[in-house]
């Protein structure tokens, strides 16, 4: 995959990432709606202020040195800033979007659960189990961000919060710079299903009533998923996991819920209590 961008745009891409591990704000900001789609994400990246872009750059190097390849960029940031965004479009391009179906069902599957949480729980059940950095006290959300950064308080006033599921911090994170719109990326649910290639086993007990494939669907739904999430991990066609899914729902062991333009599977207390008693 990273085998099909040239050694100039492999380059720049590490470049934009400081020794510790930090990226610029400006290639992460806070997304404006609850299904962004990439080609509006590369035209904001595009029209980024050169001001703000500059700025995060040097912010993210924490008084390092910049990477060559940026700080000639302070020359022409224009140019700069168009050879990012056109190096951002092909890594996704040959990168993320191959993938980007079964990333997709797992994100969409963590925020409909993360809604599930907050509207059983309120914000105590949200925060409870989001993230080790993460703890909610009192009314205030306290993020272990990085040790490298002194505490930073920021008033949410109205603003909004955003939560963000992500398939590829290993922790919860936030933007570096204090003055930019309070945001919250963690590691989704269920992403480390993405790496799997074996599948759970079902216990012996629901196999022999169910049959062994819908034993197996069932086992998968361990977090809610869409068809086409199934059956790429079964490699099986979407209408063939259908079928399972149909009978599993008219049995009382799946229930549905729309999310975006996608519709979860997830088991129900009662499928939950019966594996459990089987296991």
């Amino acid at each position: 995959m990273l085998d099909a961008l040239d050694a100039d745009q492999r380059e720049l891409l590490s470049a934009l990432v400081t020794p510790h591990g930090w990226i610029p704000d400006f290639l992460t900001p806070p997304p404006t709606t609850p299904l962004p789609d990439i080609a509006e994400e590369l035209r904001a990246l595009r029209a980024t202020p050169l001001e703000r872009m500059l700025a995060d750059l040097e912010l993210a190097a924490d008084d390092g040195p910049l990477h060559p390849l940026l700080a000639r960029g302070r020359v022409r940031p224009d140019a700069l800033r168009d050879r990012i965004a056109d190096v951002v479009e092909a890594y996704w391009r040959h990168v993320i979007e191959p993938e980007w179906p079964r990333m997709r069902a797992v994100l969409e599957s963590d925020v409909t659960y993360r809604s599930l949480q907050l509207a059983r729980g309120g914000a105590a059940a949200l925060f409870g189990d989001l993230d080790p950095r993460v703890r909610w006290r009192e009314g205030v959300l306290c993020v272990d961000a990085s040790s490298r950064l002194e505490d930073v308080v920021v008033a949410v006033a109205g603003r909004g919060l955003p939560l963000v599921p992500t398939i590829f911090a290993p922790h919860a994170i936030t933007l570096v710079a204090p003055d930019q719109l309070p945001m919250v990326a963690y590691p989704a649910r269920g992403r480390a299903a993405l790496g799997l290639q074996h599948l759970p086993v079902a216990p012996e007990a629901v196999a022999a009533l169910l049959g062994r494939p819908r034993a197996t669907v069932l086992a998968l739904l361990e977090h809610p998923a869409t068809t086409t999430e199934l059956a790429a991990r079964l490699r099986v066609t979407p209408s063939a996991v259908n079928q399972h899914l149909r009978a599993l729902a008219a049995a009382g062991l799946l229930g549905r819920v729309r999310s975006g333009r996608a519709v979860l599977y997830a088991r129900t207390p009662l499928a939950e209590a019966w594996l459990g008693s089987a296991g």
